[in-house]
């Protein structure tokens, strides 16, 4: 009797710690945080001056259809040299798996030029429907939150088809804290060979400027 009382103890004991303590991290509580660091203007400029691999760039997120459902994000990415040409433009909408664990949904512009540079005019995205973007399939980013402010994720296997330079599919791999978030995209050859890309690791983005408005979770 006293053993199968201590394996009980034990094993409430186990399970009050799996849960956190008398009070989970709810996915509300997860999902808020990562919003309150995941928008704003971000730069490479310290990398590439480490660095000559990496170019100097600029990338900046913002909340876009805020009156929509779901959380949705108009992502830039520019060279510095010639702001008004954006290398990629995407949008991201932020899907919740659990509550630590979500998915960055890709999206592309059926029109890009369009709409290069309305990161500055998010409200400019109001006036049109979603279907101006189409979803890039098997190109999701898993992210789980690793630590406060901290959250990590890549995309699975294959699955992201690409035709990029010749590519057979593309990998991402995102890091999100606090003031960087370190991106790293690359291309393959269906035999498992780097097409493009940095070989070394990550872009590094440090933030140059938050995103002035609160944004309130919406999953």
């Amino acid at each position: 009797m006293k053993r199968l009382y201590m394996l009980f103890v034990i094993g409430l004991a186990l399970t009050f710690i799996a849960c956190g303590g008398s009070k989970g991290l709810e996915s509300s509580d997860a999902g808020q945080e990562l919003l309150s660091i995941f928008t704003g203007s971000f730069s490479s400029e310290n990398q590439a001056e480490e660095d000559s691999v990496y170019m100097e760039t600029e990338l900046h997120i913002s909340s876009i259809w805020k009156e929509r459902k779901g959380d949705w994000f108009y992502v830039e990415q520019v060279e510095v040299a010639q702001p008004e040409e954006p290398m990629r433009q995407s949008v991201y909408r932020i899907v919740p798996l659990s509550s630590d664990r979500f998915k960055i949904l890709k999206y592309k512009f059926r029109n890009p030029q369009v709409f290069a540079g309305q990161w500055k005019s998010p409200e400019f995205f109001n006036d049109y429907p979603e279907d101006v973007v189409a979803l890039k399939e098997g190109c999701g980013v898993y992210l789980h939150r690793k630590a406060y402010k901290n959250f990590e994720g890549e995309t699975f296997g294959e699955d992201c088809f690409s035709q990029r330079e010749g590519t057979a599919y593309a990998t991402s791999k995102i890091e999100v804290r606090n003031d960087v978030i370190r991106i790293w995209e690359r291309g393959w050859s269906a035999e498992g060979e780097q097409v493009w890309g940095p070989k070394d690791g990550h872009y590094r983005f440090e933030r140059i400027e938050s995103n002035k408005e609160e944004i309130q979770y919406n999953p």
